[in-house]
């Protein structure tokens, strides 16, 4: 089961460009609604599965989604992408990278 470390202090960081707006931890994913400082279309939410998947202990999947589109976009992540509130949010920024790609916002 995933456990992120000192999940309560991430709707204290500001300082990156990726910032909580709420966060929810579920037996079986964390939910995080989020906003990026440079994307001011939409905000996002996502879930991050708790429970790794099957045969890889150390792999979980995660769905993304916009308010633009109802259809998540899903990925996988790492133990290490989700170490601490820091490096979650360096990852959320990534995922947006790539959301933003994918969708030419």
């Amino acid at each position: 089961m995933l456990t992120i470390e000192n999940i309560e202090k991430i709707g204290a960081i500001n300082t990156q460009q990726v910032e909580v707006l709420g966060w929810d931890c579920e037996p079986d994913y964390y939910q995080f609604l989020f906003e990026h400082d440079n994307i001011h279309s939409t905000s996002f939410k996502v879930h991050m599965n708790r429970n790794p998947e099957s045969g890889h202990k150390h792999s979980y999947t995660m769905k993304l989604w916009d308010n633009i589109n109802s259809t998540p976009l899903e990925y996988n992540f790492g133990l290490h992408d989700v170490k601490d509130p820091f490096t979650l949010l360096n990852y959320l920024k990534e995922v947006l990278y790539d959301w933003d790609n994918v969708t030419n916002k």
